[in-house]
């Protein structure tokens, strides 16, 4: 019985022998591996920061809109009245544009329309129909106080005794805004964040 009881645990010693010899070769294994992963993310890590370094961080538009500064402009050349050309550009995650500095006003102008739009007017997204001659930009609500472009003469709220309370843009001149009736049929700009 003593024999075969010292037999166990011999035969027990030399399992536990060989599996932590067997052990030992898998943790080196796995060591190795471990380090081999290490060196090749390392290496991703110094790629990711010289790819970073050469294109800096872009923002992106839809396919078929014009990013500007922080803004992506869509033209619609499909004539709607003022507030249907609105809910166009809602439908779109977007609103009629609003010019709120000059560079984005010259942007329009110069870079987004062509000359084939040099006698086109386009609505935009200001109003005064809320307050006559306070003029706003119907989605945000902001008043005109940092930009104005307006035509010599306007807004003058007069089209042969119909009341003007819709801004429209148009490329050909330098001054660049017209209030309008409302009602009447346009092309249109819309304008939405840019997204990262």
């Amino acid at each position: 019985m003593r024999n075969r009881y010292i037999g166990v645990t011999l035969l027990a010693a030399l399992s536990f022998t060989a599996c932590q010899h067997l052990y030992s070769r898998e943790m080196a294994d796995d060591h190795d591996e471990v380090l081999r992963i290490q060196y090749e993310i390392k290496q991703l890590r110094g790629e990711l920061v010289a790819i970073k370094a050469r294109f800096p961080k872009q923002h992106s538009c839809p396919p078929h809109w014009t990013s500007f500064e922080t803004s992506c402009y869509l033209v619609l050349k499909e004539k709607k009245m003022h507030e249907d050309a609105a809910m166009h550009c809602i439908r779109y995650g977007s609103k009629l544009v609003e010019i709120e500095t000059a560079e984005e006003n010259v942007f329009l102008r110069n870079n987004l329309l062509g000359s084939s739009d040099d006698n086109v007017h386009f609505w935009t997204g200001g109003t005064d129909a809320d307050v006559e001659g306070n003029w706003i930009w119907s989605m945000t609500g902001k008043p005109f106080t940092t930009f104005e472009s307006w035509k010599t003469g306007e807004p003058n709220n007069d089209d042969r005794g119909k009341e003007e309370h819709c801004l429209e843009f148009t490329r050909k001149l330098s001054k660049t805004w017209n209030d309008a009736v409302c009602n009447l049929t346009k092309p249109f700009i819309c304008e939405k964040n840019v997204f990262y």
